[in-house]
């Protein structure tokens, strides 16, 4: 299902009507594994339609580790996958608005909204995405989080849009514009050099990366850091600007605990014997155990 265009503005418009979310309301109650019940479905809608029924059913139900209130949320396969989830978002909010306050950040290649959502709660935000229907998703999931009217939305390029008032930015630049995920920073879209002129025109920003980037060569200066989560790498962010001040720095949402390359070895690390203890994988991943 996740190689075609399965949600159009034609289709997130009957996902939202009064239609829509009746086949959405007796999709949950059915076992989308069997003919029979998939067929239930077909009855009160087209095959087209209930395809992106069945899809979007089972996004949410996975999409629940990452969001609150995925069960109201329309996202496609690879919006949801690339998007940040709530409880990553809300830290990297949280640094935003120690250093900016409530002033504007643009958040561009929004996506289906994952951080717009959270930074939209607290501040002001100009989203920006090419997509036409992954703007539509992130304007319904703002209505979702009760945060839309704290966010201006453009469509279009973002290498030739207005970010208006904003004095940060947040960019995840498309890293799945080919079959195979991207790691190499010169395959991302937008790429190398628009991100050199938007660090130029506003210095304070986070550039989201894969986990599997080589962070050691990026060309920009800043703080790198990884950010885990419920014991997996989630995500490396480069802080550029006022945002960075550490080199490296590793951080575990679930415990709540950064370690970064200024402070003293925490661990006395001796050869491997019995037992071999790895503390955070973000931890190990940027080589902070000493």
């Amino acid at each position: 299902m996740g190689s075609q265009k399965i949600f159009t503005e034609q289709i997130i418009d009957y996902l939202t009507s009064p239609d829509g979310l009746r086949a959405l309301d007796i999709a949950k109650t059915l076992d989308l594994s069997k003919v029979s019940d998939i067929a239930k479905l077909r009855k009160i809608c087209p095959a087209e339609l209930s395809r992106a029924v069945i899809e979007l059913t089972e996004l949410r139900k996975r999409a629940r580790e990452k969001f609150s209130r995925a069960d109201e949320m329309i996202f496609d396969r690879q919006g949801y996958e690339q998007a940040s989830g709530e409880d990553v978002a809300e830290y990297k909010a949280k640094r935003f608005r120690k250093l900016i306050g409530r002033k504007v950040i643009a958040d561009l290649c929004c996506g289906i909204g994952g951080d717009t959502i959270v930074l939209a709660a607290d501040g002001q935000v100009v989203a920006c995405d090419i997509s036409i229907e992954r703007i539509r998703m992130t304007e319904i999931n703002l209505k979702v989080y009760h945060c839309l009217d704290n966010c201006k939305l453009l469509c279009g390029d973002v290498t030739k849009l207005d970010f208006e008032n904003a004095v940060a930015f947040h960019i995840d630049p498309d890293r799945r514009s080919t079959k195979k995920r991207i790691v190499s920073i010169e395959q991302m879209q937008p790429g190398v050099d628009f991100i050199d002129r938007l660090i130029k025109q506003i210095p304070d920003g986070a550039i989201k990366l894969s986990p599997a980037c080589d962070y050691e060569h990026l060309p920009w200066a800043g703080e790198i850091e990884l950010i885990s989560s419920r014991n997996q790498c989630r995500q490396i962010v480069l802080w550029t600007g006022r945002l960075a001040s550490v080199g490296k720095r590793a951080t575990s949402i679930t415990s709540g605990q950064s370690i970064d390359d200024a402070m003293p070895a925490r661990y006395n690390v001796s050869g491997i014997s019995n037992y071999l203890y790895d503390p955070d994988p973000a931890c190990s991943r940027l080589k902070l155990l000493g």
